[in-house]
C-alpha cells in the first residue's frame, strides 16, 4: 500500500496551521513549510528568480529547522519523494503544508502528478476565509515582522492601505488556485475555515472523510 501524501495548498491565515495539528497519526516532517516543491519550481524558471527577502528565508528555516546541509542541494522531485516517503513510514500519512503550495503553476503541477502518485496516495486540502479578514491577518504579519516597508504608524493603517490597493499577495484568488489544482487532475477538497469551527456544520466530518485519517 502507497503511503498517504496529505498536501495542504494554503490559503495563508486561514488556519492551515491548525489544520495541521488536527491530524494526531500524521508526520509533519522537517516542519510545517519546507517549500521545496516551490524551489524546484525556482530552479527551473530563471522568471522565478528569488529576492533577497527570499533567500533570506530560505537561510533562516534551515537553520530554525535544523534542515540537512544538502537539502536543497541539487533538489529535485526525487529528493522530495524519497524525503516524504521516509516520514511517512510509521504514521498514517505524512504531510506537507507549505502554503505557496497554492500558487504553484498548473503546468508543473501536471508535470509532477504523475510521478507523486507513483508513490503517494495523494490528498490535496484549501481552506478559505473571509477574504477581508484574511487579508487582515496577513497584513498585521507582514507589518509587525517588518516584512515591508511603509510610512503607517499602525498595522490597521497598513490595512487600510492594502485594502485600497487590492492585495498584498494575490491570495484572495481563491477560484483560480483551487482550479489548478482541480484541472491538474487532484481531486482537490474545498474547506471553509469559518464553517470547519461551526459546530452544526457537516465541514469537519466532510473532512475525516476525504482524508481517511483521524482529525
Amino acid at each position: 500500500m502507497k503511503p498517504k501524501l496529505i498536501i495542504g495548498a494554503g490559503i495563508g491565515w486561514a488556519a492551515t496551521r491548525s489544520i495541521m495539528f488536527s491530524l494526531p497519526t500524521c508526520n509533519h516532517g522537517l516542519c510545517k513549510e519546507d517549500h521545496i516543491l516551490r524551489e524546484i519550481i525556482w530552479r527551473q524558471c530563471p522568471e522565478w528568480k528569488k529576492t533577497d527577502k527570499q533567500l533570506k528565508d530560505a537561510v533562516d528555516r534551515a537553520e530554525k529547522y535544523n534542515y540537512p546541509i544538502d537539502l536543497y542541494d541539487n533538489i529535485s522531485l526525487s529528493k522530495y519523494i524519497e524525503l516524504y516517503k521516509n516520514n511517512a513510514k510509521g504514521y498514517d500519512a505524512v504531510t506537507d503544508f507549505t502554503n505557496s503550495n497554492q500558487i504553484l503553476p498548473m503546468n508543473f503541477l501536471v508535470e509532477i502528478k504523475q510521478r507523486l502518485e507513483e508513490h503517494f496516495d495523494i490528498k490535496v486540502i484549501m481552506i478559505f476565509r473571509n477574504p477581508v479578514r484574511r487579508l487582515f491577518s496577513e497584513c498585521c504579519a507582514w507589518y509587525n515582522n517588518k516584512w515591508v516597508e511603509t510610512e503607517k504608524l499602525t498595522a490597521k493603517d497598513y490595512f487600510m492601505e492594502v485594502l485600497d490597493t487590492g492585495s498584498l499577495t494575490k491570495s484572495e484568488n481563491y477560484a483560480y488556485y483551487f482550479n489548478n489544482w482541480k484541472i491538474a487532475g487532484y481531486n482537490p477538497h474545498p474547506i471553509i475555515m469559518e464553517d470547519l469551527y461551526t459546530p452544526e456544520s457537516n465541514t469537519l466530518q466532510e473532512l475525516k472523510d476525504y482524508l481517511e485519517v483521524p482529525v
